[in-house]
Order: structure tokens, then C-alpha cells, then sequence
């Protein structure tokens, strides 16, 4: 019975360079596979980003217009919730830009008084939240939308939720 030599085992086993690649092929593919799935969700929050922009944009002019032409905030919060890509499931009417595809919507609706668009620049007052304080009249109308926007490939990579906001703001001379 021979007797290996451990020394030549050890040369020889580091100097094989048999099956190297594997290692490296794995890594290469697994970089590429969280390059592809990091472009598409990013190019899915985009998509979310400009649908929520759309909304925004007709909620605030649809809103602009009723506060340009009644001064009534009320119909103004309930135009602009109207128009915004909120769903019934959140507790309220649903709007007419509803894309299943955002999943839940939140919208935030402010109409403040804006010193720039007063002859005098000056004599708005707002409160803490952004809306106009008697004796100012609003005169814009602020749409924050935020949606929540799930992930495909980056949740293997642990990133499980994306947050997408945009608002639009119209103002209203008067």
C-alpha cells in the first residue's frame, strides 16, 4: 500500500483549476438576474409615478376650476377626491382615474392661500396643515397621492415595498 505524500496532495489540489468557472458563473448570473429585476421594478414605480401624476393633475384642475368659479371648499375636497385614483376600498368614493394596478391610494387635499398670486403679496394666512385661515380665500389647490407599490424580482433581494408620492397643484387667479 502506497503512502500519499500530504504535501503533494495539497499541490496538486491548488494547483487543479478544474471547475472554476462554476463559482464565478454563478455569481455573474445572480449580479445579471438582480440587475434585470432591480430595472423592472424600478420602471414599475415609474409607470405607478406617472399614473399618479395624471390623477393628481385632473383631481387639481377639476378642484381649481369649482373654487375659481363657487369659492365652495367642500365640493372643491370632494372634486378633487373624485378625480384622484383613490379606490372605493379605501373608504370612500372611488375616483374616476382608478387603476387597480396602484393598489391602495392615499390622497391628501389642501387648499391654501398662496401670497403670490395676491395683488398685494401679501395677507395669506394658513394653518398648520396648509389650508387657508378666514379672512384668506384659497387660492390653489394642493393633491398629494401616495401609493403603495409591491416589488417583483427585488423580493428575493429583500426589498419588499417601494413608496411612490406625487401631488399636483393648480392655482386659481382671481
Amino acid at each position: 500500500m502506497r503512502t500519499m505524500n500530504m504535501s503533494s496532495f495539497v499541490r496538486r489540489v491548488l494547483n487543479d483549476q478544474s471547475g472554476q468557472m462554476a463559482p464565478t458563473l454563478a455569481l455573474v448570473l445572480l449580479s445579471l438576474l438582480g440587475m434585470a429585476g432591480l430595472t423592472i421594478d424600478v420602471g414599475q414605480a415609474y409607470v405607478v409615478r406617472s399614473q399618479l401624476q395624471t390623477s393628481a393633475n385632473a383631481a387639481a384642475l377639476a378642484s381649481a376650476q369649482n373654487v375659481y368659479n363657487t369659492g365652495a371648499l367642500d365640493s372643491a375636497i370632494y372634486l378633487a377626491k373624485k378625480y384622484s385614483a383613490v379606490s372605493a376600498s379605501s373608504g370612500s368614493d372611488a375616483g374616476n382615474n382608478v387603476n387597480p394596478g396602484l393598489g391602495t391610494v392615499h390622497v391628501d387635499v389642501t387648499t391654501p392661500c398662496l401670497n403670490i398670486l395676491m395683488p398685494s403679496k401679501s395677507g395669506c394666512t394658513n394653518d398648520s396643515s396648509g389650508n387657508a385661515v378666514s379672512p384668506s380665500n384659497p387660492n390653489a389647490v394642493r393633491i398629494v397621492q401616495s401609493a403603495t407599490v409591491p416589488t417583483t424580482f427585488m423580493r428575493v433581494f429583500g426589498k419588499a415595498v417601494e413608496r411612490g408620492d406625487h401631488s399636483g397643484c393648480d392655482t386659481v387667479d382671481e
